[in-house]
């Protein structure tokens, strides 16, 4: 049994080391994988695209707990989400899940009613439920055996695709930076396909009041040093990088800003 896990906690506190030994100490057989937990902190959007990036390497009879729960402590409710591929989820119904779920095919979902006996944190959620829940469920337990109840509304619901507004306009935005500075989107190299032509690789992208022309690459080694240049990612979506430099830096762009793709 596995337990994939992700946040927003970052590595500098304590926040993620003590949710693994909770798990551990419920369910000491079982392995725990961290996804990230360098999650723009309380960013949803971000967390939801992440999590569908990594979810068709999942085993089946695993658990995925994805954190990022900006609502804690308020009337937001925590679920437990079964799917047609037998892959949980854990975690706060604030849209996290619903893209991978969705994927999935979803089967079930269970409301948790908080064991009011018990001491629970109200701003720290993942350790007090959340944790310990992945933990019972990897144990074989079902959610009826930890009093779970079936969940009377839809889950919450976010959209993770940019969007593709015309045939030669493609609309999205930034969702993360990765260490290399790369910058990754919400726009499925699908629909870039579609308006590169073969007679000329290069793009215009618009971001703000700025512009740029890229050309479009297969890989890194395409681009001279330091040219940057868009190309498709190892996930499928649209990025855009500098060979051995920051994109980011390159041209001045930050998580959430708007892009727009159009031929040259």
């Amino acid at each position: 049994m596995l337990i994939a896990f992700m946040s927003d906690f970052g590595s500098k506190d304590e926040y993620v080391g003590v949710c693994k030994l909770v798990i551990n100490r419920i369910n000491p057989l079982v392995s725990v994988v961290d996804i990230s937990h360098e999650i723009y902190p309380f960013d949803i959007l971000t967390g939801g695209w992440m999590l569908y990036n990594i979810i068709s390497y999942m085993p089946p009879d695993s658990i995925i707990l994805p954190i990022i729960d900006p609502g804690v402590g308020s009337e937001r409710k925590s679920i437990i989400v079964e799917t047609e591929k037998r892959i949980t989820f854990v975690g706060p119904d604030n849209g996290l899940i619903y893209p991978s779920a969705e994927r999935l095919g979803i089967t079930n979902v269970w409301e948790i009613i908080h064991d009011k006996t018990q001491h629970i944190s109200p701003t720290f959620h993942g350790r007090d439920i959340f944790a310990p829940i992945a933990a019972k469920l990897s144990k074989g337990m079902s959610p009826l055996d930890l009093n779970a109840i079936p969940l009377k509304t839809p889950i919450k619901k976010i959209d993770i695709f940019g969007k593709q507004l015309k045939e030669d306009k493609l609309t999205g935005e930034v969702m993360y930076i990765d260490h290399f500075g790369t910058i990754r989107t919400n726009i499925p190299f699908s629909w870039l396909r579609t308006i590169l032509t073969l007679k000329d690789s290069r793009l215009k992208v618009k971001a703000a009041d700025r512009e740029f022309i890229l050309k479009h690459y297969t890989t890194f080694s395409e681009a001279e040093t330091g040219e940057t240049f868009l190309l498709q990612d190892s996930f499928g979506w649209v990025s855009l990088a500098t060979n051995k430099g920051r994109a980011d830096q390159e041209l001045k762009l930050c998580p959430h800003d708007t892009l727009i793709i159009e031929p040259f």
